[in-house]
């Protein structure tokens, strides 16, 4: 018997993507932009002793092991679609990033991470404007935002220039990762931003 569980272990770990995604199991991916967030970002935000509450936005197959490098922390997850709950972590939302504060008190994460929302679903400007400020209100003061999106024009109708509430934050750059902008060498162009809440002040929009 323990032959025949090690031989469906190995097998079950060594099955492809799309044969993981045939069947809704967890995987990883591998491209240039995955690879800065999976080995840079995440673990320097997490090793950081002013990151203890956590929120990744949208989930999928490929984001479940994201968890991991929270274990010490209290790790959210928010996804609209009720369907990719079971890729959630336990403290899971269901609902819209705009909807933020209905879910959480202000200034209570200190790292929101929201990557490949931005153009994908979150498109319009009213929307994003107040997708971001809802991170601003539920951010705490020095609060960190990281903002992944692609630069291509059919994923930036409204460019991120024109969101007024970005101006709520400070780009925020580190030797050890970079930044404020991160840009990636991948055909979708993606880029990371990385922000910082500035001093909380009253908002007039």
């Amino acid at each position: 018997m323990p032959h025949v569980l090690n031989f469906v272990f190995r097998v079950f770990f060594k099955l492809d993507k799309e044969t993981r995604l045939f069947f809704g199991l967890p995987y990883r991916l591998h491209s240039e932009d995955r690879k800065i967030l999976d080995r840079k970002l995440l673990p320097w935000f997490a090793a950081r002793n002013d990151v203890k509450k956590v929120l990744f936005v949208g989930c999928d197959s490929y984001t479940v092991h994201y968890k991991e490098y929270f274990l010490e922390d209290e790790y959210w997850t928010l996804e609209p679609d009720p369907l990719k709950k079971k890729f959630g972590s336990r403290n899971h939302i269901i609902g819209q990033l705009e909807d933020l504060a209905n879910y959480v008190s202000e200034n209570y994460f200190d790292l929101i991470i929201c990557n490949g929302i931005y153009g994908w679903g979150l498109d319009e400007k009213e929307a994003i404007e107040k997708a971001f400020t809802s991170c601003y209100n539920c951010l705490g003061n020095n609060g960190f935002l990281i903002l992944g999106w692609n630069n291509l024009p059919e994923r930036t109708l409204v460019p991120l220039s024109n969101i007024k509430a970005l101006h709520l934050f400070t780009p925020f750059e580190d030797l050890a990762i970079g930044g404020p902008t991160i840009i990636t060498q991948t055909k979708h162009k993606h880029i990371f931003d990385l922000y910082r809440v500035k001093k909380k002040t009253n908002i007039d929009y």
